[in-house]
């Protein structure tokens, strides 16, 4: 029996310390700064869409956190968050620059310089979403999900997809699309 007790007792140290060993990954959010919304009709407050909605867009998948699961998402059983550097970046978005009509892409360099804004914000891995675009045209938004080492920048796992834009009012709509490039997952 005192063997038993034992055994019992070493194995749950030693889950607990598997436990808390378990990886973590931090969620950027979804950054902005090489981002350009097409379609001059569907995005007629540039503006306000620079200095409301790329902030609330981040901030409401950190309050839908039924819908936008990051721990699913991420694959991860803990997962922080850290607003702070995508908003820094988002912020020095440039709100006349922002719209245009013409088609638009950005290369895998382009992503790779948005990762290095979060280099050193934290240790593990980290995940930040860069948009490509938002087309009004198509009703689809672009975005490259990215999972990255957050110590080099590396980049681990990234494959541009796009999302279906859909739902009551502009931020749903948009917000929408962002939900369905998640729920596909990080790819590579």
């Amino acid at each position: 029996m005192k063997k038993i007790v034992i055994s019992l007792f070493a194995s749950l140290i030693f889950f607990t310390a598997f436990a808390q060993n378990k990886p973590t990954v931090t969620w950027f959010g979804v950054d902005f700064t090489k981002a350009k919304m097409i379609g001059k009709k569907g995005f007629r407050e540039p503006k306000t869409i620079q200095s409301y909605y790329l902030r609330k867009w981040n901030e409401e998948i950190l309050r839908q956190d039924g819908k936008f699961n990051l721990k699913i998402y991420a694959k991860k059983g803990k997962v922080l968050t850290n607003l702070d550097v995508v908003n820094a970046q988002n912020d020095k978005v440039d709100a006349d620059q922002l719209v245009i009509s013409e088609k638009y892409s950005i290369t895998e360099g382009d992503v790779q310089s948005v990762v290095s804004n979060y280099v050193g914000k934290g240790s593990g891995n980290g995940i930040v979403m860069v948009v490509e675009s938002f087309n009004k045209k198509k009703k689809k938004a672009y975005i490259y999900p990215v999972l990255f080492d957050i110590a080099s920048g590396n980049i681990i796992k990234m494959k541009k997809q796009k999302g279906k834009a859909g739902g009551m009012g502009f931020r749903n709509f948009w917000i929408g699309a962002i939900f369905h490039v998640m729920r596909k997952g990080i790819k590579k």
